[in-house]
């Protein structure tokens, strides 16, 4: 697998080393009991790296994340949350976001993505603002915990009653079959 210089230096210079990336990344799990701490590393710095999830394809990274999540260890994990909320409304493509949302409400169901949730709906990007109704929504039917269920549910009437027609919109849609 090509250092994380080396992948950067690709995509600085604008080739298409994507494709080639993730590829190398699905070979270095395939036979892995548990995600490689090298592999981990690369995949943080990549999310922390403007020219690459400024690049089209570069949501596939996340996607990867979330296809290997059960290789990832509780200290992987743990330390991947706030990297994905933070590139949450950097990518290219709005699949970074809607996957990055469904990676929250389904992978860390507890109150503190509840307040990232509410962070995210008040500052990222307007473009990928309604992806958060989605993952509000993919939240409360994950837990278990009436507490969360019903402070995604609020957030989502709230985020239906005020700001963008578009995330107004999106948390209107999402709240259909919740209540």
């Amino acid at each position: 697998m090509r250092s994380s210089s080396e992948i950067l230096a690709d995509v600085a210079a604008g080739e298409t080393a994507l494709e080639t990336l993730f590829d190398e990344l699905e070979v270095a799990v395939l036979t892995a009991p548990e995600l490689p701490a090298a592999v981990y590393d690369r995949v943080v710095e990549l999310l922390r790296t403007d020219p690459f999830v400024r690049r089209q394809e570069s949501w596939r990274l996340v996607r990867f994340v979330s296809n290997n999540w059960e290789l990832l260890s509780d200290t992987q994990r743990l330390g991947l949350r706030d990297e994905l909320v933070s590139a949450f409304d950097r990518f290219a493509d709005w699949m970074g976001a809607f996957v990055i949302s469904e990676i929250l409400g389904e992978r860390y169901v507890d109150a503190t993505t509840l307040r990232q949730f509410d962070q995210l709906a008040k500052t990222s990007a307007l473009s990928v603002r309604p992806l958060v109704a989605h993952g509000l929504r993919v939240l409360a039917q994950t837990t278990k915990e009436a507490d969360i269920r019903t402070g995604a549910i609020h957030r989502l009437r709230e985020l239906a009653a005020t700001g963008e027609e578009t995330v107004r919109s999106e948390a209107a849609e999402e709240l259909k079959g919740l209540e």
